[in-house]
């Protein structure tokens, strides 16, 4: 794990290609399916529709981990990753670095350098 400082900002006019080029070569790393999986299409249609969207669901269900994946892929797919952080909040400390280290693998190798966490 990187332990970036925040806020990550990326400059170079090739950024937002080379971005979208890697994330098509490493694929984030699939794992198993959970049961937000299923929702994902719906979620990014009442994120653009919506200025404020709470969601709620079971422990497990992919809240923390899958969602600002989801968030990430449509930005970059539209070219837009480069402008894109998403930030998520836990409560301790161990959560904080666990999380990170979860999103990171499931980012793959290519951009598991571009999730961190700040305590």
């Amino acid at each position: 794990i990187v332990r970036p400082r925040f806020p990550i900002t990326f400059h170079g006019p090739g950024w937002v290609g080379l971005q979208k080029i890697q994330w098509e070569r490493a694929g984030p790393l699939r794992g198993a399916e959970l049961p937000v999986d299923s929702h994902k299409e719906r979620l990014l249609k009442a994120v653009a529709d919506s200025r404020v969207l709470v969601v709620a669901g079971e422990t497990g269900c992919g809240k923390t981990t899958r969602i600002p994946r989801f968030l990430l892929e449509g930005r970059v797919r539209d070219g837009e990753g480069a402008h894109c952080n998403v930030l998520v909040t836990q409560p301790r400390r161990i959560s904080a670095v666990s999380v990170a280290q979860r999103v990171a693998h499931e980012m793959g190798p290519a951009l598991q350098n571009s999730v961190g966490y700040q305590v």
